[in-house]
Formats: C-alpha cells, structure tokens, sequence
C-alpha cells in the first residue's frame, strides 16, 4: 500500500510539476499576448490618425474640385454672355443700318405716291407745247404790232387795256402785238379801240384752246410749267432707281446677316428685333450674375469687366485646367484614404 500511495504521489507531484510548466507558459503567452494587445492599439490609433488625416484631405480636395468646377461653370457662363454681348452690338449695328435704309425706302416711296408725272402725261405736254408754241407763232406772225411811246413827261395820262402805262415794264413806252381788241385810252378822254382782222381772232382762239390743252396735259402730273413737267418725271425716274436699289440692299443684307440662330426664322426687320430683344434680356441676365464670377482654384477673377470674349475664353481654359487638377487631387485622396 505504502508503495502504491508513493507511486501515486510521485504521479500526482509529476502531474502538478507539468501543470506548473503550463502555466508558466500560459503566463509568457499572456503576456506576449498583452504585450501584442498593447501593440495593435497603438497600431490602431496610428491607422485611426491617418485615416481622419486622409479623409479630411479627401473633404479638402473634393471641395476644391467643385470650387474649381463652379468657377469653370460660372466661367463659361462669362464666355456665353459675352459672346451674346458682341452678337447683341452686331444685331443692333445691323438693325440701324437696316432701319436706315427702310426710312430711306420709305422716304422714296413716300416722293412717288405723291409725284403723277408719267412719260405717257408728258408725251401729251410736249405735244400741247408744241401746238400751242406752233398756234404762237402764226399768231404773231398774223397780227399787227402796237407801239405806244412818251413824247414828254408833262404828256396826259394814257392807258391800255385799262392799266396805266406807268405800270408797264418800260415805263415811257408800250410794245404789244394786237391780237384782241385792245383799249387805248387818253387823260379820260379819249378811247381809241384797235381790233384786229377775223383771221387773227381765229388764230387767238386756237392759241387759247392750245393753252387749255396744255394746262389739261399738265394738270394729271400736277405741274404748272412743261420744265416742272420734265423736272417731276426726272425725279420720279431717280425715286424709282433708289427704291428699288433700297430693296435690293435690304434683301441682300437680310440674306447676308449670320445672326439668325434658326434658318427657319423670319428673315426681316421684325425677325431680327424680336432676336435682339431675345439676347438683349439674355445679356440682363449674365450681367445681373457678373460680380458674382469667379473662379476658386486659383485661376483669377473671370467677371466680364472689361474683358474681351478671346480673355474670357484664357480664363475659361484656366479654370478647367484647375478643375481637371482638382478632380485629380480628389481621385488620388479617395483612392488613399480607401487604403488607409
């Protein structure tokens, strides 16, 4: 018994000498294990640090990219508008001038409503000059002649056809030819009559009837004279050339205007107001926005003050150079910090 109870002893203290050992090593490997622990929590606030460090250079450069692309936005807005802006001045050139050449128009038409000569009236006027100027001679030619002249300045008063002979052109004397009857009369008492042959009073007449001929040829064209005649139809000739010139160059330059934004518009007067009016309120808008312009990368001012649409379009290049470089910085911080 003794020796079963040493051999169970011996077993015993064995079994405690090896549970000794194990705990001995447990205890190294708690240790170690406490000495990782401790590690990988400082590993882990090292990797928490440059995680929050890698994330706010994310937020850092993806707000940098939409300041950048805003002021490439708000940049080619700049460019549009000014482009609006010298197309506005282009229309408006176009429409004076074009607004010119309708009052011109309108001026030549206006001279024409108001001028009747025509080659035909006049055919008609020359005509009747013709004959009355014909009826003219051969009653000059028929008639007798009449020469009144003063003797004396104390001479009596002396009239002819009731007009005192201090009234004629020549005041001393009277040169007409007698183709009526015509009354001479002397201090109030004396009237002498001188009436010429039949012949010359037919010959009168036709001059009369070639008179009214030619008053009735003139009269249509509203002309008192066959010079006024010939002036009349020689300015309607000239109002006719220029109208018609004036509608050939508002053809052409409403064909030749590059403005229209639809080929299917109107091409007129009134179609280029109503576009102008268009890109009028159009330029209100940008230039309402224009002191807000800007670009936030880095690439300057872009308002429109002052700038010319080729500067604007430098402006507008720089600022999507920027953009593009922010959006690289924002890719390249994502891509970190989703390594992190």
């Amino acid at each position: 018994d003794a020796r079963q109870r040493l051999d169970t002893a011996a077993s015993a203290r064995q079994a405690r000498r090896q549970a000794v050992e194990e705990v001995d090593v447990a205890g190294q490997q708690v240790s170690e294990a406490t000495a990782a622990v401790e590690k990988a929590h400082d590993a882990a606030g090292d990797v928490e640090e440059e995680y929050r460090e890698a994330d706010e250079r994310w937020d850092a450069c993806e707000k940098a990219r939409l300041d950048a692309r805003r002021a490439w936005q708000e940049a080619r807005a700049t460019v549009s508008g000014l482009r609006d802006r010298d197309r506005l001045a282009r229309l408006d050139a176009v429409i004076g001038r074009l607004s010119g050449l309708r009052n011109e128009l309108r001026e030549a038409e206006s001279r024409l409503e108001g001028n009747f000569a025509s080659a035909k009236g006049l055919k008609a006027a020359e005509k009747a000059s013709a004959r009355l100027a014909a009826a003219r001679t051969k009653l000059e030619v028929a008639s007798p002649r009449m020469r009144i002249e003063r003797l004396r300045d104390d001479a009596p008063a002396l009239a002819v056809d009731g007009r005192p002979i201090e009234d004629e052109e020549d005041g001393d004397a009277v040169d007409r030819v007698v183709d009526r009857p015509a009354v001479v009369e002397v201090a109030d008492a004396w009237r002498i009559t001188v009436t010429p042959a039949s012949d010359v009073d037919k010959l009168a007449h036709d001059v009369e009837r070639a008179e009214r001929e030619l008053t009735e040829a003139l009269e249509p064209m509203g002309a008192d004279t066959l010079e006024a005649a010939r002036e009349l139809l020689a300015a309607r000739g000239r109002d006719e050339n220029l109208a018609a010139g004036l509608r050939e160059r508002l053809e052409r330059e409403l064909t030749d205007v590059d403005e229209w934004e639809d080929d299917s518009q109107e091409r007129s007067v009134a179609g280029l107001t109503e576009l102008r009016d268009r890109l009028a309120a159009r330029v209100g808008d940008v230039d309402g926005d224009a002191d807000d312009t800007g670009a936030a990368a880095g690439s300057g001012d872009v308002g429109d003050a002052g700038l010319t649409v080729g500067q604007a379009e430098e402006a507008a290049t720089r600022c999507e150079a920027a953009h593009d470089q922010a959006e690289l910085a924002e890719k390249a911080a994502r891509a970190a910090r989703e390594a992190v």
